[in-house]
């Protein structure tokens, strides 16, 4: 047999395959982005082990066990995140939703009322209104949890030797019992710094040591001054303050007389105004 035809007979060379320009650039412009540990699945890690399995074929059906187990944890886990969304979603329409409808009904009522009392005031009617501040206090209030205590308005009156100034006293404090709609109210009276002393005293026999009251001004020195009322106004309400961070002195039946005797409430979404 000759050369030619040896060389006929020989296997043919491979034909190198030609990508498409196209393609190649197109491949090039957009990467595949490396995919994160939490977008891998159970199937990819499998062929990414399955050369071992051959060589290590005990410890390739351990690892392949693990891999299961965790592959159903982590639908476990899964079911339960979209379960716990459902229940916040559910939650949040129940609670947070009503509760923006009532701030905004408030709001509007609120406009209304002071649209009223505008009117009213031109009819001479403005003490009227104020006397309604707001609801009377009942026997099922209690003060508790006082978180804000408020001293202003101060108003002079008359005495039997000499005019004195009294102020409203606010204490911001929780609920009797709680409801959806709210959680706090205003508890609102009139006292006088000489109440604050009576106060004072009664609270002398209690186990715990109330806190000391600010020097008194007699009126003969400057009591009834602005300067000296501005100052009066920030004694008294940081003097409560203090008597009402102490639980024990908040449930002295003096301190509750003190702040309901002859006062009004209203939820606290009504402002103070």
């Amino acid at each position: 047999m000759d050369k030619r035809s040896k060389k006929d007979k020989s296997e043919p060379k491979p034909v190198p395959v030609v990508e498409d320009d196209e393609t190649t650039d197109r491949e090039e412009k957009v990467p595949e982005k490396p995919r994160s540990p939490t977008e891998i699945k159970m199937d990819d890690v499998l062929i990414m082990i399955q050369p071992f399995e051959e060589f290590y074929p005990q410890l390739f059906d351990q690892v392949t066990q693990i891999l299961e187990k965790l592959q159903k944890e982590v639908d476990a886990s899964q079911a339960d995140v979209l379960q716990v969304l459902s229940q916040i979603e559910t939650t949040l329409q129940q609670k947070i939703i009503p509760c923006v409808d009532l701030k905004r009904k408030i709001k509007k009522l609120r406009e209304q009322c002071t649209e009223h009392m505008t009117q009213l005031e031109k009819l001479g009617l403005e003490t009227q209104m104020k006397a309604n501040w707001g609801l009377p206090v009942t026997a099922q209030h209690i003060v508790k949890n006082v978180s804000k205590v408020i001293v202003d308005d101060p108003q002079s009156n008359h005495g039997g030797i000499h005019n004195y100034i009294d102020y409203r006293v606010i204490v911001r404090c929780e609920l009797p019992n709680r409801t959806a709609d709210s959680e706090a109210i205003y508890i609102a009276t009139r006292r006088r710094f000489n109440d604050l002393k009576a106060l004072s005293q009664k609270l002398e026999s209690s186990a715990v040591e109330a806190p000391p009251l600010p020097q008194q001004k007699h009126f003969l020195m400057g009591g009834s001054d602005a300067f000296f009322i501005a100052q009066r106004r920030i004694q008294m309400a940081k003097w409560i303050t203090a008597v009402a961070q102490v639980p024990d002195l908040v449930r002295e039946a003096d301190f509750q007389e003190f702040c309901l005797g002859g006062a009004e409430w209203r939820y606290v979404e009504q402002g103070l105004e």
